[in-house]
Formats: structure tokens, sequence, C-alpha cells
């Protein structure tokens, strides 16, 4: 149905441009909505690509214990490009001295990958507001807990934001293919970590990232 949809919108603006004349601004409206949906599409298809090439690439030859903090400043020097300095808030809480506590093993383009999709999704419901993100680090786990300042989800569909294609906003202005979320939650589970989430409408989002220690 998701791929559907896109494609039968294709088809008709395609099928109309060619049938009917029409403006020069009827065309260009035309045209804006074909590659609308032509994006829309292509993010589908590679979120699904993504998703197929994960059990493949987590083979051994494929993973590196890497750490966190240097994973996630990496991500911050990103997004600051992207809105400026301090808009992506970095703290470090818990700070062990014995540094191998940030040490984790996984594939790191695929749990960067899970890590920008989280991030991505705060920047996108909170308008491109301010957002935060805190690591503790401990004998006991890794925590990465993001939060934005956007428009929060209800309650009631929390449950759901992590099942593929689902989207807890109606609106245009925060659309989305709804992969970002399940993607990321794929992929963290796949290295033994967990997503909890707590919100409310109007009151943001905070997404906590666990790695426990076994």
């Amino acid at each position: 149905h998701e791929l559907r949809t896109p494609i039968t919108s294709l088809m008709i603006s395609a099928e109309l441009a060619v049938t009917q004349k029409r403006s020069s601004e009827e065309y260009d409206k035309t045209l804006k909505s074909i590659l609308e949906d032509a994006d829309h599409l292509e993010k589908i298809i590679s979120s699904l690509l993504t998703l197929a090439q994960t059990d493949l690439e987590n083979t051994s030859a494929n993973l590196a214990k890497i750490r966190i903090d240097e994973l996630i400043w990496k991500l911050k020097e990103e997004w600051d490009a992207k809105f400026g300095i301090n808009n992506f808030v970095l703290t470090i809480g818990e700070f062990p001295d014995d540094e191998n506590l940030f040490m984790i093993t996984c594939n790191p383009t695929l749990l960067k990958i899970a890590l920008d999709n989280i991030i991505s999704n705060a920047y996108k419901f909170s308008d491109q507001k301010r957002v935060t993100c805190i690591l503790n680090v401990s004998n006991k786990e890794i925590r990465i807990t993001i939060t934005d300042r956007g428009i929060g989800v209800d309650p009631s569909l929390l449950d759901n934001i992590f099942k593929p294609f689902f989207s807890s906003s109606s609106t245009e202005k925060h659309s989305g293919n709804g992969m970002g979320l399940y993607m990321a939650s794929k992929i963290i589970t796949l290295y033994g970590g967990i997503i909890e989430v707590t919100s409310g409408q109007d009151v943001g989002a905070t997404f906590s990232v666990i790695f426990q220690r076994f």
C-alpha cells in the first residue's frame, strides 16, 4: 500500500498532464506534485533497502568496537552544520574512569543511521528547535537520552510509533514515510539495545536508547 499510493499518484498526475491542455502554471504545479511523489517513493525504497541489508551487514566482518561518545560527537558536528552551533546540545552525564565502558560492538554505519533517525525525527516535530542529548555511561549501561521541544505524541499512539509506515502526525508539515523510527528500533534491537519513549501532546518527546551490560 505504501509503495502503491505514490506510484498511483505519479501515474495520475502524468496522465492528466499528457491528456489535458493546461496553463504553464498548472503544468508547473503538476510537475511539482510528481517530483514530491517521486521523492517520497525514493525515500521509502531507500529505507526498505537499508533494512534488507541490515542482517547481511551484521556479520563479524562488519562489526567493530567503537566509542559511543565519539559517534555522538560526530552526529553533533553534522547537525551543528545544518542548524547552527548549540542547536544540538550534547551533555556527558556519568563519565566513568574506565574508558572501556564507552566501547560498544556494532556496525558503526547502522548504529549511526539509527541515532541519526531519532535526532532527525526530533528536529522535524519541533520545527528545528533545540534538541538535547545526554550520554550517561556506567557499569550497568550506556544510556542516550534525546529530547525535543516539539508537538509531542499523543500517549495513546506511543505503542505504534516504532511500527513501519506509521506516522503520528497527519499534517503535511510533519509528514514522513513512517520508516525512520522503525529502522532505528530494528537496528538498536539488533545490538541488544532498547528504546523507551515518553511524551504527551504539546510537551515534546524524550527517546532513551539503552544498552545494558550483562
